[in-house]
């Protein structure tokens, strides 16, 4: 079971984003709520537990990271919601 961030933290920010959109670019950050180093707290999160997939996107001047939360059949139950997957 992951640690819980601080409430008003920018991982609490981070990861309720992450939570409701599904996944986050450094970009959105910054414009959503002036994170500037998303990268340090995705590590963060990662750190306290969580599962966040780094993929790289290209674009029209190089590529850039966008950061997706994993959520696990164990955080499914936690939350109280089922799994679509589940069998049995």
């Amino acid at each position: 079971m992951a640690t819980t961030p601080t409430p008003g933290s920018q991982c609490h920010t981070v990861l309720t984003y992450l939570k409701r959109h599904g996944s986050i670019t450094a970009m959105q950050a910054m414009t959503d709520f002036r994170c500037y180093r998303l990268a340090a707290r995705i590590k963060d999160l990662r750190d306290m537990g969580y599962d966040i997939e780094t993929h790289t996107e290209d674009h029209g001047n190089g590529t850039h990271a966008r950061y997706e939360l994993r959520i696990t059949d164990a955080d499914l139950e936690a939350a109280g919601q089922m799994s679509m997957f589940a069998s049995g």
